[in-house]
């Protein structure tokens, strides 16, 4: 089942799919993505894993994934994120899995999202990825405004088993503010990021 998850991309999602979800959900997605349309995203991301994840494990797998996204790279990461876990007509249920909507102030490359993904769940399928081997617990994609690949990330995310999760989107979605009380460290991050966005314009 995780084959199918996994191979699911932006340029792949069918339009039928809106079909099957209620007018309730279809209704709230569409809002949730017209206000993450403004974000520069880069990259539509599935991430899965060869077992079937617990909720609690797989969202501190979305953590560590950023966590190790951000330490490689150098460089601060956005997304915004939606987990899935639904049972299907035929009583089966669907892992645990994500659909990821992704950006960074430094472009990332497909080989360091996915192995970063790869690395966290098992080394040795990032040995296989780097040795150009198939492998089917992340797709990276690049993202475009033109499909519906926000609409689709967030399709379930009135159902009780779904959730979604996001990222610094105050670095790079307009009228979204940080925190209120910001800290030393807070404070440090985003002149940093000021600088690196200067330097970089």
């Amino acid at each position: 089942m995780s084959t199918v998850i996994s191979n699911i991309s932006s340029e792949q999602i069918k339009p039928d799919w809106r079909q099957r979800v209620s007018a309730r959900d279809r209704q709230t997605s569409d809002a949730v993505a017209q206000w993450l349309r403004p974000v520069p995203w880069e990259w539509f991301v599935t991430l899965t894993a060869p077992w079937n994840l617990r909720p609690e494990t797989a969202d501190k797998k979305l953590q560590q994934w950023r966590n190790s996204l951000e330490k490689l790279s150098r460089t601060n990461v956005c997304f915004a994120a939606a987990r899935e876990s639904k049972s299907t007509s035929y009583g089966i249920r669907v892992p645990c899995h994500f659909h990821v909507l992704l950006v960074s102030q430094m472009l990332l490359s497909k080989e360091t999202i996915e192995f970063c993904w790869l690395n966290l769940i098992s080394p040795s399928l990032a040995v296989r990825a780097q040795a150009g081997m198939r492998q089917e617990s992340v797709c990276v994609e690049r993202f475009d405004m033109y499909k519906r690949g926000p609409e689709y990330c967030f399709k379930f995310i009135n159902e009780c088993d779904g959730e979604w999760f996001s990222h610094r989107l105050e670095r790079f979605l307009p009228n979204v503010s940080g925190t209120s009380r910001p800290n030393h460290r807070s404070v440090r991050s985003h002149r940093r990021d000021s600088m690196r966005a200067a330097r970089t314009s």
